[in-house]
């Protein structure tokens, strides 16, 4: 399926989700910005958890712009893997795979098609 859609061109997971950022993904940022990070951290970020991690302080994405990542080289390592479909244990993360079909392509796709074996399963059991 990933095959056949530009991944890139819609921008609804920057629209939609605020990924967590960890030390090495804000380092990363601030220094394609040439900032320290808590410059960084305090003009785009917010704290959560034990203080080790990160997200965005609002939606959409601050560097989204004409649906386009402006940071694709050195975007966050979430932002990176996802949708998530190839990572392991993909049962244990059916709810938030089941919400990204209103967002991702992509993810909505392969739902489709894992409904249909589905649907093909049953009917061959009957």
């Amino acid at each position: 399926v990933s095959g056949k859609i530009e991944c890139r061109e819609c921008g609804n997971c920057c629209k939609a989700f605020r990924p967590t950022l960890r030390a090495g993904d804000v380092q990363r940022l601030a220094g394609r910005f040439n900032i320290e990070k808590g410059d960084f951290v305090a003009r785009y970020l917010r704290e959560y958890g034990d203080g080790r991690e990160y997200s965005f302080r609002a939606t959409p994405c601050p560097f989204l712009a004409d649906n386009q990542c402006t940071v694709y080289a050195d975007r966050p390592k979430e932002c990176r893997s996802y949708p998530d479909l190839h990572r392991p244990g993909f049962v244990s993360r059916l709810d938030r795979t089941f919400w990204s079909c209103s967002v991702c392509p992509i993810v909505y796709n392969v739902y489709q098609r894992v409904r249909q074996e589905i649907m093909n399963c049953t009917s061959a059991i009957r």
